[in-house]
């Protein structure tokens, strides 16, 4: 079970690693403080959790940012000539500023708490199934063939590096020399991701920058590839 609280209230008895703090500090220097911890009681692999930078009246967006991916290495494709960057990483979101995060009623809804899901999940993926995530990997929707949500017709995910705290927050060196890695966890439209399938990551990507993507996550953003590609690239 997932649960969102305040973790500086003094009732609160979460004990954070080394990594932990310092991925928390990196978090504070690029996008702001971590007020909000999400956590599970009883994880079945590495614990993760997810620090939340809540929104404010000059930044209408909470960041969630997940700590403890990186306690682990993933198994990296030994073929990559720079796996050694990919051993170690962190998954970052970003959520509307109305987004009902604090409102526990509201987040026992699958409209509203699919990315803390996701993010929960796709952290542990690599360690549960021997496998590694990095930018330019596409990952399709586990929990339905069709959409996320009732609502939302967003049908996976892409890989790519987060944009908001600029490019000094993609990285963090901890001072046992362990290379973390930040990787934006963007939802993408089936068109989207059809077309990174058959013109690969760097297209979409172009295509994503030129629409001015963030990893913020907006359920109504418009799809960016348009169906006359689609049948273009089908025909």
């Amino acid at each position: 079970m997932l649960r969102i609280e305040d973790y500086s209230a003094s009732d609160s008895s979460f004990e954070f690693t080394e990594d932990c703090e310092e991925i928390q500090g990196h978090v504070e220097r690029h996008i702001g403080p971590v007020e909000m911890l999400c956590y599970e009681q009883d994880p079945d692999t590495v614990r993760v959790d997810i620090l939340i930078v809540p929104a404010t009246s000059d930044r209408n967006f909470h960041y969630l940012v997940t700590s403890g991916m990186s306690s682990l290495p993933m198994l990296a494709d030994p073929q990559n000539t720079e796996v050694e960057c990919w051993h170690f990483s962190e998954l970052v979101m970003a959520l509307p500023g109305d987004w009902p995060l604090f409102d526990a009623k509201k987040m026992q809804n699958d409209r509203w708490n699919f990315p803390i899901r996701h993010l929960n999940f796709l952290s542990r993926m690599p360690h549960k199934y021997d496998t590694w995530l990095s930018v330019g990997h596409s990952i399709p929707n586990f929990e339905s063939k069709k959409r996320i949500t009732s609502d939302c017709e967003v049908d996976g995910f892409i890989i790519d590096h987060p944009v908001l705290g600029g490019e000094n927050f993609r990285n963090y060196v901890t001072r046992e020399g362990k290379n973390i890695h930040f990787c934006g966890l963007y939802p993408v439209y089936s068109n989207e991701m059809q077309y990174k399938l058959r013109k690969g990551f760097s297209a979409l990507s172009e295509i994503f920058r030129k629409n001015n993507l963030t990893e913020i996550f907006y359920p109504e953003r418009p799809c960016f590839v348009r169906n006359s590609i689609m049948n273009w690239l089908l025909g």
